[in-house]
């Protein structure tokens, strides 16, 4: 297995110098979702890098998605309100390019983290608003798979919803 990190880099801290060269967002935001699992500080570190080279860029697709891959490390990370907060924010940009599979698959961690604060209510019209919108997608351009992955998905996150709030 290759290493996320640049030559010299150890454990999850990056120094301010190495992610000052590490200027391609798109290369971050890989390096990141690859990390997520493992080492979300690490991949929140270079997620946010990521966010600020794209605000610099005015490239609302990198905020985008360095938005939802900051709101899934401080997820994981414990950190529910700020992963709120960064959903929204991608959320917004996603809708702002017309990025919309992007903005519905957003909805799913937005679910995921409601519930994980105890807003189950929430987290089920989050879940719901995700099946009512994959099922309007055109399926000739977003591709039966990508629906059928949301719809699935939507679906599982309304079923756990009803069986937390004693609905099953």
């Amino acid at each position: 297995a290759r290493s996320l990190r640049p030559a010299g880099m150890i454990g999850s801290t990056v120094a301010t110098d190495d992610l000052d060269r590490l200027s391609d967002p798109s290369a971050l935001l890989d390096m990141a979702q690859e990390a997520i699992g493992d080492d979300p500080g690490y991949a929140g570190q270079l997620a946010r890098r990521a966010h600020q080279v794209g605000i610099a860029r005015h490239d609302r697709r990198v905020v985008a998605r360095a938005a939802y891959l900051s709101a899934q490390a401080a997820a994981l990370s414990g950190q529910l309100r700020d992963a709120l907060e960064l959903i929204g924010e991608a959320e917004s940009a996603y809708a702002d390019i017309g990025a919309v599979p992007e903005r519905i698959r957003v909805g799913l961690g937005r679910s995921h983290v409601l519930n994980e604060l105890g807003r189950h209510a929430e987290a089920l019209t989050a879940a719901r608003a995700v099946v009512d919108q994959a099922r309007v997608l055109d399926r000739a351009l977003i591709g039966e798979s990508a629906v059928a992955t949301l719809l699935g998905a939507g679906h599982q996150n309304c079923g756990l919803c009803l069986e937390l709030l004693g609905r099953y």
